[in-house]
């Protein structure tokens, strides 16, 4: 059986609709999901259900809204996700065709 694993109390930072619309279909993990069963898309129900499945993730409260740090830290995270994914420039120096080489022969996420 396995064991509970407990940890802090998350709060999500927007609505759940919106979240499964700009962050979670522009994910890597959304297009790992899309890579290894072959399906081109899930159900918001199917997404919510997986959301709610860890009793320690709940909407947030008022409390957040007015924490200055925790809400300039999710929005600084926010800002470097976005910037991340919109980063399409390819570098050639040595070091990063370097680290694409090592990325083609370990494969994505195992180095």
């Amino acid at each position: 059986m396995e064991k509970d694993v407990f940890h802090p109390v998350h709060e999500y930072n927007d609505t759940l609709k919106n979240i499964f619309m700009d962050d979670f279909k522009a994910s890597p993990e959304y297009k790992l999901f899309q890579e290894k069963t072959g399906r081109t898309s899930i159900s918001f129900s199917t997404f919510m259900k997986g959301a709610k499945m860890c009793k320690c993730i709940k909407e947030p409260t008022m409390r957040v809204c007015v924490d200055e740090i925790e809400t300039v830290f999710a929005e600084l995270t926010t800002t470097l996700a976005n910037l991340n994914r919109s980063n399409t420039t390819v570098c050639s120096c040595p070091f990063c065709r370097l680290e694409d080489i090592k990325k083609k022969e370990l494969g994505e996420g195992k180095h």
